[in-house]
């Protein structure tokens, strides 16, 4: 059975999500500084903002149970299924991890990163110049 959110909930949801960007953003700013707790900073950053996420709670409490049985065998079946997005979750950050540090090789370059700086500027300002211009 899926259930629908209020639109009170859904607003509820929009403000943990927007606390959470904030918390997020104030993290990497501190994390910016390098220093030598940045890696725990970092980390504790990181699994603040997991835990704190309400769409993981959303999904976990409204998806998961549907596959589970009813009945006294639902809490290994769950625990399971839990366990198993977990592995998934670490095999694809594992091999994103991976592929990201191929790539930094080429990203670190001082031409491409210019290029990229440049390419990020312009979509900015694109932005800025759009949000300015549009009617409230």
């Amino acid at each position: 059975m899926v259930r629908l959110l209020s639109g009170e909930a859904v607003g509820e949801t929009a403000v943990m999500d927007a606390g959470l960007v904030a918390f997020v953003g104030v993290a990497v700013v501190v994390v910016v500084t390098p220093g030598p707790d940045t890696a725990l900073t970092l980390r504790n950053a990181l699994v603040i903002s997991n835990l704190a996420n309400p769409k993981s709670a959303v999904f976990f409490t409204s998806l998961l149970p549907q596959f589970a049985p009813s009945g006294r065998a639902s809490f290994p079946a769950l625990l399971a299924l839990g366990l198993l997005y977990c592995s998934i979750t670490l095999a694809w950050l594992s091999a994103y991890a991976v592929a990201v540090a191929r790539v930094g090789v080429v990203l670190r370059r001082p031409l491409v990163r210019r290029a990229i700086e440049a390419v990020t500027g312009v979509v900015l300002i694109a932005l800025g110049l759009r949000l300015a211009a549009e009617r409230r």
